[in-house]
């Protein structure tokens, strides 16, 4: 009788084995797969902290040399309200009023002084007034939806006046807060940015000590 050995491998063999191989190979290909896209997640992720920390080092650029005397901020219908509570002056809505301590504003404005030389070498000081606030995209309102279909919530833009010119530092910000708290400014900004039908979302919070006061 021929050794099975010498006579080789059974069609149901080969099949078990190409089926076997095509088990593996799937098995391999769902782990590329899964792998691929965490890291694809990975980089979106790290591509929108990078924008939130760029974003977050223009506003403490703007506001560490401001005077704290000098914080303002747009007067809202919670102003009205706690002004009547309170027995106050009624503010006008819209208006800049010097800002309340502690309460969470998306406008503030502010006094810098800047040093420069003069042509006789004498050091001058410039007084500039700037502001960041937080401008909502149109058509979203502040209702926790998203209005516009877009994948982000009540989302809208940074804004920063700086004198001289209004700049976006960062859209799809669908969250902005600055809070005042004597010399310190408590800054949070939450965003969203939406890549390949998901969305991806960071946020930070930041202390920012303020060098200047005339107060």
């Amino acid at each position: 009788m021929t050794d099975r050995r010498e006579a080789g491998y059974t069609m149901l063999e080969v099949t078990m084995v190409a089926a076997m191989l095509m088990l593996l190979l799937g098995a391999f290909y769902k782990s590329s797969q899964s792998f691929t896209s965490s890291l694809r997640v990975n980089e979106r992720t790290s591509a929108v902290s990078d924008r939130l920390d760029f974003a977050m080092h223009v506003v403490e650029q703007a506001i560490r040399p401001a005077d704290a005397a000098s914080f303002k901020s747009v007067a809202t219908d919670a102003d009205v309200q706690r002004s009547t509570l309170l027995g106050k002056l009624l503010p006008i809505l819209g208006d800049w009023q010097k800002v309340a301590l502690d309460v969470p504003r998306t406008t503030l404005q502010f006094l810098t002084a800047t040093k420069t030389e003069s042509t006789a070498s004498v050091p001058t000081t410039t007084t500039t007034t700037r502001g960041l606030r937080f401008v909502r995209d149109p058509g979203e309102l502040a209702n926790g939806r998203d209005d516009n279909a877009n994948g982000l919530i009540d989302e809208g833009r940074l804004v920063y006046d700086t004198g001289t010119e209004v700049v976006t530092v960062l859209p799809g910000v669908e969250s902005f807060s600055m809070t005042v708290d004597g010399r310190v400014v408590r800054v949070m900004i939450r965003i969203g940015q939406k890549d390949g039908g998901r969305v991806y979302r960071a946020t930070l919070n930041r202390s920012i000590y303020v060098r200047n006061s005339s107060g």
